[in-house]
């Protein structure tokens, strides 16, 4: 029977996946869904096996393994446990599914590398430059979490945008115009300053409009709210991330500008244009050649070598693979017969000279049962002086 790490991944008349958490998990456990499937923790280990799941293809595979595995955190962390936080499929994972009579397995890895061009530091600093507005950017930029930055973003707009348009008071305090008003009102001030056509998303030829209803109507609203039959954005769900992650670096951008009009503060956003970054690691990527090997040591940040140990290694031919790509993430793939083969540890790339590109190892995957092994490897290039992007969550 096929497995990971010497666990049995099921029955592989199924479909299944293994996910990682991003620390151990503190319990074994499984939890048992009621449409069919079950999700396995083993204490100590970060990956969890899910089985009988209905995909029938990578994409939908990963998705759904995502979305249960979820699930089934928010079970355990009910019953007084750690549920743990679900590593972005996006960086890892493992799943199989049945196409023409075969089983296919892929092993999937991505990764990340950022670089940062600065002139020098900054002169000296003046406790006048402060505003509470800059509290909130901070926190977006070190959070780990995707909706807990657009929240600080969002927050961050709100503080500085009232310094330059205060909200209307009655004589006893209170507000006199409602918070959507205000906004509204604020934005078409300050589009006397700044040309929002920037930041605006196109649904709408008013940029003023355009940019309430989305800042303030759609995601605002999704992120901030959780009321039933209403639009709500779920955190870790996949399907609002897109909209979330757009959002935030948009109105990054637009704090940024508003913080320059409103507090005279200069943000030091530059370096490499996206374009030229993405186009430089599509080039690099398609250069790659895959390899797998049995050999099951750990992979390191200095691995010269595919097998530290020596053990086989079988070179993939790999192609470029565009309809994996995601966002900004450039993908190759290949795929192996494993009639002979009965584990695979480690994988990864190496580069058109012939050097280590980079090295996996996920756990020991037995191949019984398997027919084939597709091997995926997903990289992307970050510029270090923009808004984060990336999150963990």
């Amino acid at each position: 029977m096929a497995s990971f790490d010497g666990r049995p991944l099921g029955e592989l008349s199924g479909s299944g996946a293994v996910l990682f958490l991003r620390s151990p998990s503190v319990i074994t456990t499984s939890v048992k869904f009621e449409a069919g499937g079950e999700v396995t923790f083993v204490v100590g280990s970060r990956a969890v096996i899910l089985s009988g799941l209905s995909g029938n293809s990578a994409g939908p595979l990963v998705t759904e393994s995502f979305e249960r595995l979820n699930k089934a955190c928010d079970i355990v962390a009910s019953r007084g446990y750690r549920g743990g936080v679900v590593s972005d499929p996006i960086e890892e994972h493992v799943v199989w599914w049945h196409e023409e009579a075969k089983t296919v397995l892929r092993l999937w890895s991505a990764w990340t590398t950022t670089g940062t061009l600065r002139a020098g530091s900054p002169a000296a600093l003046s406790s006048q430059d402060w505003h509470e507005s800059l509290r909130y950017f901070r926190m977006s930029e070190e959070t780990d979490d995707l909706f807990d930055a657009f929240r600080n973003v969002y927050l961050g707009i709100e503080s500085a945008l009232s310094a330059l348009v205060p909200v209307q008071l009655r004589p006893d305090g209170r507000p006199s115009e409602g918070e959507g008003a205000w906004l509204k009102r604020a934005l078409s001030v300050l589009s006397g300053s700044i040309d929002l056509h920037a930041y605006a998303p196109g649904q709408d030829p008013d940029p003023i409009q355009d940019v309430f209803d989305d800042l303030y109507g759609r995601v605002r609203t999704a992120v901030f709210h959780a009321k039933t039959n209403r639009p709500v954005a779920l955190p870790l769900d996949l399907a609002n991330r897109d909209m979330v992650s757009s959002a935030k670096i948009r109105y990054t951008r637009l704090l940024g500008d508003l913080m320059r009009v409103t507090l005279g503060v200069q943000f030091q956003w530059g370096g490499l244009t996206r374009a030229f970054m993405d186009e430089a690691m599509k080039e690099i990527v398609g250069n790659w050649q895959l390899f797998v090997t049995s050999d099951s040591s750990p992979a390191t940040s200095d691995d010269t070598r595919t097998s530290p140990r020596g053990e086989r290694v079988e070179v993939v031919a790999a192609r470029r693979a565009p309809e994996l790509d995601q966002g900004r993430w450039f993908s190759v793939a290949g795929r192996l017969s494993v009639s002979e083969m009965e584990v695979i540890g480690r994988f990864g790339a190496i580069n058109a000279d012939g050097d280590l590109a980079g090295v996996e190892f996920l756990g020991a995957v037995g191949l019984d049962g398997i027919d084939e092994v597709e091997v995926a490897i997903a990289a992307r290039q970050l510029n270090g002086n923009q808004p984060r992007s990336a999150y963990l969550t």
